[in-house]
C-alpha cells in the first residue's frame, strides 16, 4: 500500500501540532471565535472547485 507524500506530510503536521491547537482553542480566556477559525480552515479546502478531491 502506497501513501502519498502530501497526505503523509499533512498527517505528520496534524499529529505534531494537534496539542498546541487544542490548547489554543480550549483556552477559556481567549476569543469566542477560535473554534470557528479551526472549523473554517478544515471546511474551506473542501469547497474549492480547483482542488479536485477524489475519495
Amino acid at each position: 500500500m502506497h501513501i502519498h507524500r502530501g497526505i503523509l506530510l499533512v498527517l505528520v503536521v496534524m499529529f505534531v501540532f494537534s496539542p498546541t491547537i487544542q490548547n489554543w482553542v480550549s483556552n477559556n480566556s481567549g476569543q469566542w471565535y477560535r473554534p470557528f477559525i479551526v472549523w473554517a480552515d478544515e471546511i474551506t479546502p473542501l469547497n474549492d472547485p480547483i482542488l479536485p478531491i477524489t475519495l
